[in-house]
């Protein structure tokens, strides 16, 4: 009774979180009500086209109202990349943004992207923003590629941006037999949840790009090793969200045919306190994936982490008490540790859920009822109780 008097007192006072959702759907784009569109890019539908298959063409497309970042968010999106001429080229962006122009924000053309500049024009590149690069041309030493098929996370912190791979914070290069971006139709995802970014694309289980980065705070770049501004949103935690695309002497269809975004942190609702570990960060879980009991495919992140050994801990109730150098966020009537001891990589851990087989003799979820989850992990640096918690995560099942 204490300890739930003490969790709810807690909460009270404004220590834990709760998300805010805000959502969008367009399952296809026979309707294109609430976008903004630049230059090339159109509707055809049922598709966005944000640039077509000819020379030389820019485009950018935006939902025409802010919406809610800073908080966390998840985004799914399906593109196609098609009739490509000259060898195609040169891709395009989910990008976030802040910059001055709003709505009507456009980069250049060709290796730029739709949303960076040229060498000769580094200022045109979109101010105060975040992409991730779909790149489907090498544009080899003058912009740092290596391969003609990336995933790439672009920012410039609250200046320029640029498609030069100097200002990446995060890279994915598969293998053409594995993902070629240029073919057929790829479904991307993209979590974030404050101190941790995650890409997806196909596999929404596992991350192909999972990099430390906040919104508040900023990241790290690849190459330099030197810190990567955040970014300055509106209010503190909006900004504008859409797609660019850009084709040069190369050329191709750059397509989306569906597109979801739900702020708030995404899958379930955040709550409990979580301290700062030897690292100097906070860690935070977060999820992804659906809450359905017959689907079972439910995925744990935890990120901000020392690259220690830890476990995901589970159980029907919530709780808040002191423990190591943290707080123990599940009830302990009821609480489950799961099989799989794991060291986190990069901060970063993910994890699939099996209701049947994570934990011994399953984890008993019901629908209509919540389930609480938590990462505890090893952190001998901090001293003191040489071990500390994530945040909780409340998932509320449905059939």
């Amino acid at each position: 009774m204490l300890r739930t008097h003490l969790f709810s007192l807690l909460c009270g006072l404004g220590l834990g979180t709760v998300a805010t959702a805000q959502s969008f759907d367009y399952p296809d784009f026979t309707s294109v009500a609430g976008l903004a569109f630049n230059d090339a890019a159109m509707q055809a539908s049922p598709v966005l086209r944000v640039t077509s298959a000819a020379l030389s063409e820019r485009g950018s497309v935006y939902y025409d109202q802010a919406v809610s970042v800073g908080g966390g968010f998840v985004t799914t999106f399906v593109f196609e990349i098609s009739n490509p001429g000259a060898g195609g080229g040169d891709g395009m962006t989910f990008i976030i943004q802040n910059d001055p122009a709003g709505l009507t924000a456009l980069g250049n053309h060709a290796s730029a992207i739709g949303y960076g500049g040229f060498l000769s024009s580094p200022a045109v590149g979109i101010d105060n923003s975040l992409v991730i690069e779909l790149d489907t041309f090498n544009g080899g030493v003058a912009w740092g590629d290596t391969d003609g098929n990336h995933i790439s996370i672009h920012t410039g912190g609250t200046g320029d941006n640029s498609q030069h791979e100097d200002f990446s914070i995060g890279s994915y290069s598969p293998s053409l037999a594995t993902t070629d971006l240029s073919a057929g139709q790829h479904t991307v995802r993209i979590s974030y949840v404050p101190g941790l970014l995650q890409v997806y694309i196909d596999d929404l289980v596992t991350p192909v790009i999972a990099v430390p980065y906040d919104f508040g705070t900023g990241g790290t770049y690849l190459n330099s090793g030197l810190p990567a501004g955040g970014l300055n949103l509106i209010g503190g935690s909006m900004a504008f969200v859409g797609f660019t695309a850009g084709n040069g002497g190369s050329f191709e269809n750059h397509d989306v045919v569906s597109w979801s975004f739900t702020s708030g942190g995404g899958l379930g609702t955040s709550y409990c306190l979580s301290t700062a570990n030897s690292t100097g960060a906070v860690s935070t879980i977060s999820a992804s994936g659906s809450d359905s009991i017959s689907a079972n495919d439910l995925v744990l992140t935890a990120g901000n982490m020392p690259d220690q050994p830890g476990i995901f801990i589970a159980g029907p109730a919530a709780g808040q008490i002191p423990f190591f150098n943290g707080f123990l966020c599940i009830d302990v009537n009821g609480l489950q540790r799961f099989s799989d001891a794991a060291t986190a990589s990069g901060g970063v851990i993910t994890e699939a859920v099996d209701l049947a087989t994570s934990a011994p003799g399953g984890l008993n979820v019901m629908a209509g009822s919540s389930y609480f989850f938590q990462r505890w992990y090893r952190d001998p640096a901090a001293g003191g109780g040489n071990a500390n918690f994530s945040d909780g995560i409340e998932i509320a099942y449905t059939p």
